[in-house]
């Protein structure tokens, strides 16, 4: 959802990403904590103001669940839903998810209108998620540098947040891996939620969520969430049961409400995507736990 970013000057902040301006570490040596989270919470900036300006597809599959054995495997499957749908910021800033395709609880095709909405659309909660440091976030939290590693021959660098006690502001605590040259996200893993309910009182009930986001940077530079896949148990009304998800996003489009955008679209005019149209997964054979995603 677009919104105002506290004690940013979005002018500067634009005019330093259109030169590509980077804090590069000297050859052999690791970028500073305090130099790395700032690079990181930037790309965030900047993936979350060009989403918000942007027309966009998202592609979620959905089973639930009515009981969780003992070994963490769920078992009563009641819910396979897919949805795609098209989503937008009007010239109010109001996110709009409109119903392109769906799906009934036992998978089967179902026709849905154009005036159809996203039932489980959730903007503000999903840009929590993908977008937790914002710059002026990062005095929320406590930042552990867990150093480097090789994952699938890609050296990664490894990022601990942890909300500082005593807040009220929604926060995520988990993991980020980077690219330690330039403090772009490949990843997040989140492994719970903080202050939700002040997002949306309903959160109170959402008992249980992790979730493993890849990041993905498109030619225009500008870094933005791909996949995400999610588990978790909820007590909602209209959505209770143990759940897991998996959700994409692809085909950003300028919006007719937002021109400042425009211009951020000239490298993409050579960049095609497909559309995501693989058939659904099936968890209950392929009992896959956000903590066995690996890095693609």
């Amino acid at each position: 959802m677009i919104r105002k970013r506290c004690g940013m000057a979005l002018a500067a902040i634009l005019l330093v990403f259109s030169v590509d301006w980077l804090m590069m570490p000297a050859p052999g040596t690791a970028m500073p904590l305090a130099d790395i989270v700032h690079q990181l919470s930037m790309h965030l900036h900047r993936g979350s103001w060009f989403r918000d300006r942007c027309s966009y597809f998202q592609r979620i599959y959905v089973e639930r669940y009515k009981d969780l054995e003992e070994d963490g495997s769920y078992r009563d499957r009641f819910v396979r839903r897919l949805s795609v749908a098209e989503v937008s910021a009007d010239d109010k800033g109001e996110v709009r998810a409109r119903l392109i395709s769906d799906t009934n609880n036992d998978l089967e095709p179902k026709q849905v209108k154009d005036s159809s909405r996203v039932v489980w659309g959730a903007p503000a909660f999903l840009e929590l998620i993908f977008f937790p440091l914002y710059p002026e976030k990062i005095q929320y939290y406590q930042i552990t540098d867990l150093g480097t590693t090789m994952i699938q021959e890609q050296e990664v660098r490894i990022l601990r947040l942890d909300p500082k006690r005593g807040l009220k502001e929604p926060l995520i605590e988990g993991i980020f891996y980077l690219d330690p040259a330039t403090g772009r996200p490949r990843r997040l893993q989140v492994s719970r939620l903080h202050n939700f309910e002040e997002l949306d009182k309903k959160m109170k009930d959402l008992e249980d969520f992790e979730a493993d986001i890849t990041y993905r940077t498109l030619p225009n530079d500008v870094t933005v969430p791909y996949q995400v896949f999610a588990e978790g148990d909820s007590r909602v009304i209209r959505h209770k049961g143990f759940f897991k998800i998996r959700f994409e996003e692809w085909g950003y489009r300028p919006s007719p409400f937002y021109p400042d955008v425009n211009s951020w679209f000239e490298k993409l005019k050579d960049f095609q995507e497909e559309p995501h149209d693989d058939p659904p997964p099936d968890f209950m054979e392929e009992k896959i736990k956000v903590t066995d995603i690996k890095e693609n």
